[in-house]
């Protein structure tokens, strides 16, 4: 949808700014900018859900609040360590993402299919 198109969009802005070797402000924006995106998305998902009482909903709630824990983590590595820290945040993000595309929001579809969301 397009919620996740915009996270592949700014996972490649941050991508792009890593490999071209953009400022650390630039990379920190880029970061920043995908990190509340991701938390935005993780609270529209969670209220979908708590709507249409979703059986999973509070599991799902709980792996949104990881991935979010984590990738705190990330951030604050960047600001205290510097760029090179995009380099182990990018595969971390993009396989969440693949992950979170292809299984973990598969299992809430149906719910919101049936519910006339689509």
């Amino acid at each position: 949808d397009d919620q996740h198109k915009r996270f592949i969009r700014l996972i490649n802005d941050l991508y792009e700014a890593k490999t071209e070797s953009m400022p650390k402000a630039r990379i920190g924006q880029i970061l920043d900018q995908l990190l509340r995106y991701a938390a935005q998305h993780f609270a529209t998902e969670e209220k979908l859900l708590e709507l249409f009482q979703y059986q999973s909903r509070e599991e799902h709630a709980r792996t949104h609040k990881k991935i979010l824990a984590q990738a705190l983590e990330y951030h604050t590595r960047f600001q205290t360590e510097g760029a090179h820290v995009i380099q182990d945040f990018l595969p971390f993000f993009v396989d969440w993402l693949v992950n979170h595309m292809t299984h973990e929001d598969k299992g809430y579809i149906e719910c919101l299919h049936k519910n006339g969301l689509h």
